[in-house]
């Protein structure tokens, strides 16, 4: 069962901090300046277009080597927001690439580019890659981050989620449930955060085979879900999902049917037909549609 995980993004100081990099220290502004300038502006009104235009052009117009890779860091996110992920991978590798030459590899500025890339990776289902992507984010944060920190909850979170997604149940388990201890502290009891987090620990249960713990992870998080996102929403669909999955393996076979109804239904308000997971989560419904007929004629 491979689930389609939403992956929850962070942005670490702001949309617009490659801009902002890029601008500090200049007095009297120059052409690219000028642009930059106006495709911040252009990021914050979610104009992604006009903004990957505009700081394409301030490229051409000649930045200073030190301060390309903030400007082609805002570039990257600019696609990734259009989903135009090639072009995201590549403006962020670039942006990778010098900013290490400029700050060395171990400056924390640089997760704002590592967890960009990883959810550019965990979105075009390249996990190996996502996951050490990451990783790098989450030890470039660490450090410096408070122990209690929403943020390190997400960063944990990421980690995990992707290590589910390539089945890796065992290894994910210590990340979320650092995460979901992490988050505790400083999120409420109806918490949608919480609720995701518990949801991807229970994924790395029911990877395991543990699926009493699982459940009981999965309805607590379908609680919260329902009332914060509703039924038609791929949140809550996922969490269908798992215990649909759940009822399957028990032999539970009208309840897992009646589960994966729901969570199909929840995809797709955001999935068209044609989407991996959708695929996976029809042919699962089909299987037990399947197996549940073939049951009721031997009865």
């Amino acid at each position: 069962m491979q689930r389609h995980v939403k992956l929850i993004s962070i942005v670490l100081v702001g949309v617009a901090l490659g801009c902002a990099s890029a601008l500090s220290g200049e007095d009297q502004q120059k052409e690219w300046q000028v642009l930059v300038r106006e495709a911040e502006s252009r990021l914050e009104a979610k104009d992604f277009a006009e903004a990957q235009k505009l700081l394409q052009n301030a490229l051409d117009a000649g930045i200073p080597v030190g301060k390309r890779w903030s400007v082609l860091y805002s570039l990257g996110l600019a696609y990734s927001q259009t989903n135009d992920w090639a072009k995201a991978e590549k403006y962020l590798k670039r942006a990778l690439q010098e900013g290490e030459g400029v700050l060395g590899r171990e400056d924390p500025l640089l997760s704002r580019l590592t967890n960009v890339l990883a959810g550019v990776y965990q979105n075009t289902g390249q996990y190996a890659l996502a996951e050490r992507y990451h990783k790098r984010t989450l030890d470039l944060q660490e450090s410096i981050l408070p122990p209690n920190s929403p943020q390190l909850a997400t960063l944990l979170m990421n980690v995990a989620s992707v290590l589910n997604l390539e089945l890796k149940g065992k290894e994910a388990e210590p990340f979320a449930r650092r995460a979901l201890e992490v988050a505790s502290s400083s999120e409420g009891s109806d918490s949608p955060k919480l609720a995701l987090i518990r949801g991807n620990l229970a994924n790395s249960l029911r990877l395991q085979g543990r699926f009493d713990e699982a459940e009981q992870l999965y309805r607590q998080a379908l609680e919260v879900e329902r009332k914060v996102f509703g039924d038609a929403h791929q949140f809550t669909a996922d969490t269908y999902w798992g215990l649909a999955f759940i009822a399957k393996k028990r032999g539970q076979l009208e309840t897992s049917l009646s589960l994966y109804e729901k969570a199909m239904q929840g995809f797709e308000g955001s999935f068209s037909s044609a989407d991996p997971a959708m695929k996976q989560l029809r042919s699962e419904f089909e299987q037990v549609k399947a197996a549940l007929g073939a049951a009721q004629t031997r009865d």
